[in-house]
């Protein structure tokens, strides 16, 4: 039985929830970047006139790299699908994403669903596939973060063994970012044993007896999901370069912040400790309370540069600002690449 349509006083009510969602949002973004501020006695705009502006312009090609690389990178898991869209279309897209994340609460997700609708338009006799590209972009970057972090762990154990016991917000971030690393290991494995699982009888009569009581619509989309993922299961060498391009651009975020920091003349942090910081507060920057992570990524990161005894201690909560600030000008691109968006090319078959 089909639900009745929604009536005009729920579609405005719907409306309003998510206008106040929003606000709070943006609400908490801007409470918590001043409680950063106000907690480290910074002077933003003293530290601004005094930083070094070849600094801050390297951090900002940095950033640029990035989004670039990214790209790039969706490109290659679109062509798994056999979808194949000009490098320019994937840019533009990209930043339109970008644009966003940093405007919609709801952290990167929120860009990705309209990534998706975009996606869906630029492909449109392959939707479902194009949709699934996103969100295994996504998941590939969020792995490529975890990647960095988990690399640079051992390193920084081996300079300063004891710093995670002696500085909890440190050993906290650790055990965060090994456990999304575990999680994505053992969600890989999972995907990988799936063709074993359903030799198995007890799979075999699970996957019948849901498939039995699935709306058609529904089972259909999954199955093509499916598909879709078997496509990559089966281009193994894809995975693995994308998950190298991830883990570049997420090295290049951690270099701008560690170029930001030098350009306010922060000298004490070394290079694998601003990385760490780095891929610790995008990762908390995931977590869908505020638009693009914007405050709370600050806040961690911030206190992270703490725990490492950043000196001059005023400018731990300028540093990340900053480089906010410097990532913002890419989504104010993608803003303009939404507003003056012309239709989109269709794919080459």
């Amino acid at each position: 039985m089909e639900s009745p349509p929604p009536t005009p006083s729920r579609t405005r009510l719907a409306s309003l929830v998510r206008l106040v969602l929003r606000l709070a949002g943006i609400a908490l973004a801007i409470a918590l970047l001043y409680a950063t501020l106000r907690s480290t006695d910074a002077d933003f705009f003293g530290s601004l006139s005094t930083a070094s502006r070849p600094l801050l312009f390297l951090a900002f090609l940095c950033i640029s790299n990035s989004h670039v690389v990214g790209a790039f990178r969706w490109g290659r898991l679109l062509q798994v699908q056999g979808i194949h869209l000009p490098f320019r279309q994937l840019f533009r897209l990209t930043l339109i994403g970008v644009f966003f994340s940093a405007v919609i609460p709801g952290g990167a997700a929120s860009g990705d669903v309209i990534k998706m609708a975009y996606a869906t338009r630029a492909a449109p006799h392959k939707r479902t596939e194009a949709a699934c590209t996103v969100a295994i972009d996504r998941l590939i970057g969020l792995a490529g973060l975890f990647a960095v972090a988990v690399l640079a762990t051992p390193a920084l154990l081996w300079q300063c063994p004891d710093l995670p016991f002696q500085q909890p917000v440190i050993g906290l971030g650790l055990a965060a970012v090994w456990a999304g690393a575990l999680a994505f290991a053992c969600a890989y494995v999972a995907i990988l044993a799936r063709a074993w699982a359903m030799r198995r009888k007890v799979f075999q009569a699970a996957a019948h007896w849901l498939a039995q009581r699935l709306p058609p619509k529904i089972l259909g989309l999954i199955l093509k999901i499916i598909a879709a993922v078997d496509l990559y299961k089966s281009n193994q060498a894809v995975l693995l370069t994308t998950l190298l391009h991830s883990m570049f651009v997420h090295a290049m975020l951690g270099l701008a912040v560690f170029l930001v920091g030098r350009a306010f003349h922060e000298r004490t942090m070394t290079m694998l400790q601003y990385m760490l910081a780095t891929q610790i507060g995008n990762a908390t920057g995931v977590i869908p309370l505020t638009p693009g992570g914007v405050g709370l990524r600050e806040a961690v990161t911030a206190a992270l540069f703490t725990a490492f005894k950043a000196h001059p201690a005023t400018v731990v909560a300028t540093i990340p600002i900053v480089n906010t600030l410097i990532a913002t000008v890419w989504a104010l691109v993608g803003a303009a690449a939404w507003l003056f968006q012309t239709t989109p090319t269709p794919p080459r078959p």
